[in-house]
């Protein structure tokens, strides 16, 4: 079964992505997979993203405002970054956009604040491992009318199974949710051009990450 999200992935720097999510179990600091990092196939991670997901939605996490914050220091957090088609009409064994990996990221909250963090161990939807490393930065933390968040860049490049390269600069911007800032949630969308064919396709990202 492959079902989309029915809230939106909140974003700073425009709508973000729902995700394809296929099922869920129970995972991390709250009872999730005892490794969000250790996956072989897709099925695995996704499941492993949903039960994050599940667990946002079963706490009835909000985003954290300003005065949840910390206002030193920094906190580790791990967990998923997805790529899909934009439309999300395939499978991810059909969606030729499709990668999963597991993300690290540090959130410093000293002086402005900001994100730093790698994504890697990539998979697509045939569970073929995918090589290569992608980064995501955001100089400053910053409060809106919703909560504190952020707006950086995710770029970097994977390369498939068959060596096809995936070249990706995406402007990505999230929400910390809890009253402890216990999650991430961030997102972007672009347009991916295969430089073979010449063909545009848009496509989303996601990212869901725990302390």
């Amino acid at each position: 079964m492959h079902i989309r999200l029915s809230r939106i992935v909140w974003g700073k720097s425009a709508a973000l992505a729902g995700l394809v999510l296929t099922g869920a179990c129970a995972s991390g600091t709250s009872g999730l997979i005892p490794d969000p990092y250790d996956f072989a196939t897709a099925g695995e991670a996704i499941s492993g993203q949903a039960a994050l997901f599940d667990e946002i939605q079963k706490s009835e996490f909000s985003p954290t405002n300003s005065q949840q914050m910390p206002t030193t220091g920094s906190v580790g957090y791990q967990g998923f970054v997805q790529f899909a088609t934009a439309e999300q009409a395939f499978a991810p064994a059909d969606d030729a956009l499709f990668a999963i990996g597991r993300v690290a990221l540090t959130a410093s909250f000293s002086g402005n604040g900001g994100i730093t963090g790698t994504a890697d161990n990539f998979i697509d939807g045939n569970d073929h491992q995918m090589t290569g490393q992608m980064t995501i930065s955001a100089s400053t933390l910053s409060n809106d009318t919703i909560g504190a968040g952020f707006s950086g860049l995710l770029q970097g490049r994977i390369t498939s199974a068959d060596n096809f390269e995936f070249n990706y600069t995406v402007p990505t911007g999230g929400y910390f949710l809890g009253p402890n800032a216990e999650f991430i949630e961030a997102g972007g969308y672009g347009d991916f051009t295969n430089t073979d064919t010449g063909v545009v396709t848009p496509f989303e990202v996601g990212i869901v990450v725990q302390q």
